[in-house]
């Protein structure tokens, strides 16, 4: 009978509706696709008991429960010993609640800036090894680089450029050498 349940005591499970439970313990892991997630037990509150309609199917032998909710959802809201207690952004069922929204949008920031970094430190250990490769093999990336500006440069600066450089095959221009 749910008139036989205890009520919970410290420490307290809060979800971001409101209502409460006592949790009993935690244990984060790994789900499948690679989130962190955390297993929590806890004996449920007749509020919360009575919104959800928890079936006494629903608990085990001891009136708890045991779900499986996202870690970063769960907040450490007290650090004293005598009173515990956290908070689990999201309702009973892992739905969103107006507290959670605002969770999940720093939590969606960070996630984007996490895979923004990732992909800088790729491209910064890419350009490492093009730089030690670069500094172990200059004679090879001084012709390349070479080549490059020579691909680059338009015809008429390289003419202009060579004829410069290099006065006794004649020119165009007066350079102001022989008799002219």
């Amino acid at each position: 009978m749910v008139s036989e349940i205890r009520e919970p005591r410290y420490p307290w499970l809060i979800f971001g509706d409101g209502l409460q439970g006592q949790l009993i313990n935690e244990k984060r892991d790994v789900d499948t696709d690679g989130t962190e997630v955390v297993m929590l037990r806890f004996r449920p509150t007749r509020p919360l008991r009575q919104k959800y309609k928890i079936a006494r199917t629903e608990v085990d032998e001891e009136m708890t429960i045991t779900k499986k909710y996202p870690a970063e959802f769960l907040i450490q809201a007290s650090e004293d010993p005598r009173y515990p207690a956290k908070i689990l952004v999201c309702n009973y069922l892992g739905q969103e609640t107006k507290l959670s929204s605002r969770q999940c949008d720093l939590l969606y920031d960070i996630r984007g800036l996490k895979k923004t970094n990732v992909s800088l430190k790729a491209q910064l250990a890419y350009m490492h090894e093009n730089y030690k490769k670069m500094t172990s093999e200059v004679p090879e990336y001084a012709s390349s680089w070479q080549k490059i500006q020579k691909a680059m440069t338009p015809k008429r600066d390289r003419e202009e450029d060579e004829l410069q450089r290099n006065p006794v095959y004649g020119s165009a221009y007066p350079t102001g050498r022989g008799g002219e």
